[in-house]
C-alpha cells in the first residue's frame, strides 16, 4: 500500500493488550506499507517523493511529493522507532 502526502505523524502496529510498535515520522509525508509473498515480515516505508503518475509529466520535479533544495539550502528528515509493551 502506498499513501501519498497522507502517512501523517506515525502509526502504532502491533497486537490488541501486546507489544506495539510506535513509529514517529517528521518531514516524511508519503508510506509505503508491504511484505513480499509469504515473507514472515511487514516493512513499513516513510519517504518523501513518488514516482511519476501515468499520463503525467515524468520530470523529478512534477513528481508527487518531491522535495527539491536549492544550493547552500537544508532540511531535516527523521523516523524513530519505539517498541512498548
Amino acid at each position: 500500500m502506498i499513501f501519498l502526502e497522507t502517512a501523517g505523524t506515525g502509526l502504532t502496529f502491533g497486537v490488541q493488550d501486546g507489544p506495539k510498535l510506535k513509529f514517529k515520522f517528521h518531514n516524511l509525508p508519503d508510506l509505503g506499507i508491504w511484505s513480499a509473498p509469504g515473507a514472515p515480515f511487514l516493512c513499513i516505508e516513510p519517504w518523501h517523493g513518488a514516482d511519476a503518475i501515468d499520463g503525467c509529466s515524468d520530470a523529478m520535479g512534477e513528481r508527487p511529493s518531491v522535495y527539491t533544495l536549492q544550493p547552500g539550502e537544508q532540511a531535516d528528515f527523521a523516523y524513530s522507532v519505539t517498541i512498548t509493551d
